[in-house]
């Protein structure tokens, strides 16, 4: 006997808009203290567990959730600037997914593909940029990473405007 692999092609806009909607329920849940309860989770650095995605008759993949603030500027860092952040990567995203335009997408060995959607959030002076990414893992599920990310890299340095013009 031998061992085939099955290759199988997804979807990654329409999977995008999938996951962008379970995430968008479970955290901009109009049920606050079911958000709360997620967000501290998350906040932990537990792995929320999203379900499981059916891709066809016979391809079940499992969900999962897990959020990095490490690279989040300043103080305030709570579920209401998580949310509004959230909600502006979500709504960045479903504008792409609807206009059917190309996604810019990173991807990196370990078979993690960061999404070029910023969702951007302003803390009194201090912009904070939060970034999705999903991570196909080898024991057949997904993991969608939220991470807030150093705000400096997405900033327009003075020195390279005046280069350009």
């Amino acid at each position: 006997m031998t061992d085939q692999k099955k290759t199988v092609e997804i979807n990654f806009p329409k999977l995008l808009d999938v996951l962008g909607g379970i995430v968008g329920r479970v955290l901009l849940s109009p049920q606050k203290e079911q958000s709360k309860s997620v967000f501290k989770d998350l906040k932990q650095g537990k792995m929320l567990n999203l379900g499981v995605l059916n891709y066809g008759e016979t391809l079940k993949i499992g969900a999962e959730l897990k959020m990095d603030y490490s690279e989040f500027r300043g103080p305030g860092f709570n579920l209401d600037v998580m949310q509004a952040a959230l909600s502006a990567l979500l709504k960045q995203l479903g504008i792409k997914l609807k206009a059917q335009q190309d996604i810019k997408l990173m991807g990196s060995d370990e078979g993690t593909q960061l999404i070029g959607i910023p969702g951007v959030v302003q803390v009194g002076e201090q912009p904070n940029v939060l970034m999705m990414a999903v991570e196909f893992t080898n024991r057949t599920s997904i993991v969608v990473h939220l991470m807030f990310m150093d705000p400096d890299q997405f900033m327009a340095q003075p020195e390279d405007a005046e280069a350009d013009s």
